[in-house]
């Protein structure tokens, strides 16, 4: 079982995607030898986004240079020769992630099963009738199709309490901004920053960041775009109220008034570009309660253009907040169209004037021309708000020097 997963992953980053969506590589039901290979397999995709396949020689010389033991090394090296000289022809993937999966719960009902005391327990009943349910599948489809679950019996006084429970509501700075939400967003809404370049994206989001950091709110900001220094700069000056200048000459002053702000909820990550999988991981490993990409037009998707792209890349994240709970905010870009315009509209967004706005809750544009810039004014549009209804543009200050977004 081992070996075709390893033939098929090597041989496919889109098959390696495919086998740990399903397949738990952890688990004791694989060797030791499987697990390591499948991990650098996985590095060595993370490495080079643009990749399609592992080359088995480059993936051998990775891992001599991480592994001390040569035993391993070189148990490791025949397990890939075996696996890709056994499987020569293409492996059909599908077939045999079904089947690995069927194994995996079987190990899990045979280890519950022969543990010390084990008996009749709604753990026990629970895995045999996932075995049951996995064994009677013939495509693996069916497994997807086991997710998807009708709520009943809901209870819905509570679950309104709990929706317009204060302790819920993410407040989303500034203040005029968050007066048009009525009152806030939630984990799973998805929120889009869009403009030209220059005229305030990366302020508008770290000022939304220090608003969340005052909250209390833990905010996971993934960057690929500017340098992490410079960001890191802007945060602590949204929180302390100091500029690039008196932070330089004062930097422990500066930090001590911004970690009093919230500075330690703000966890600042570089990507290269970034892929949805990387940020899935970071979010699992941080679990934040808000996660920005700053931008979205940079990470790695698969697809044949760019308007395709830029989709693939919006419905990633707005999926990944609904998934694990989060606020995610998003920042792209505007396109020609937006140039000197006060009030932009979802046709603005540049090569995606369709895809990204059905993938948001809430679009914010924020637009400029020469008399606004000149007074420090931009204007922010909602085109799109499904978290409070309003679809207005209002005039906000910019405040560069501190990075931050005041209301008029």
């Amino acid at each position: 079982m081992e070996k075709p997963l390893i033939a098929a992953a090597m041989r496919s980053r889109q098959d390696f995607d495919l086998i740990k969506s399903y397949i738990d590589v952890k688990l004791n039901t694989y060797s030791k030898e499987f697990q390591v290979i499948m991990a650098k397999v996985g590095d060595y995709y993370s490495r080079d986004p643009d990749t399609e396949h592992v080359t088995p020689e480059v993936l051998m010389a990775q891992v001599g240079e991480t592994l001390r033991s040569e035993k391993l090394v070189s148990r490791l090296g025949d397990m890939v020769a075996e696996s890709l000289a056994e499987n020569s022809s293409d492996v059909n993937v599908r077939a045999v992630v079904l089947m690995a999966k069927q194994q995996e719960v079987g190990d899990k009902l045979a280890a519950v099963l022969t543990s010390e005391g084990a008996g009749p327990s709604a753990k026990v009943d629970k895995l045999m009738e996932e075995l049951q349910s996995l064994r009677q599948m013939t495509e693996l489809d069916d497994v997807v199709g086991g997710g998807i679950e009708v709520e009943t019996d809901i209870d819905f006084i509570s679950l309104m309490e709990q929706e317009y429970d204060p302790a819920n509501i993410i407040e989303v700075y500034p203040r005029s901004l968050n007066d048009r939400l009525d009152g806030g967003a939630h984990r799973g809404h998805h929120i889009v920053v869009y403009a030209r370049p220059e005229t305030g994206k990366t302020a508008t989001v770290v000022n939304m960041s220090g608003g969340f950091a005052r909250q209390d709110k833990r905010v996971l900001y993934v960057i690929n775009e500017d340098r992490i220094t410079d960001l890191r700069i802007r945060v602590i000056s949204n929180l302390s109220g100091m500029t690039k200048h008196e932070i330089r000459d004062d930097p422990r002053k500066a930090l001590d008034i911004a970690t009093n702000h919230g500075y330690n909820n703000v966890l600042l990550a570089e990507a290269f570009p970034g892929t949805p999988g990387q940020l899935a991981a970071a979010v699992e490993k941080y679990d934040p309660d808000v996660l920005v990409v700053d931008q979205l037009r940079n990470l790695a998707m698969k697809a044949d253009n760019r308007v395709n792209q830029l989709e693939a890349a919006a419905t990633a994240v707005r999926n990944l907040g609904k998934e694990a709970n989060v606020l995610a905010i998003s920042v792209t870009q505007a396109g020609d169209s937006a140039t000197n315009k006060l009030v932009l509209d979802q046709g603005d967004v540049d090569f995606s004037n369709t895809g990204i706005p059905a993938q948001a809750d809430l679009m914010v544009g924020i637009g400029m021309d020469v008399a606004a810039e000149a007074e420090g004014i931009r204007v922010f549009s909602l085109p799109k708000n499904k978290i409070g209804g309003t679809h207005e543009h209002f005039p906000v200050r910019i405040l560069p020097q501190y990075s931050r977004i005041i209301s008029i």
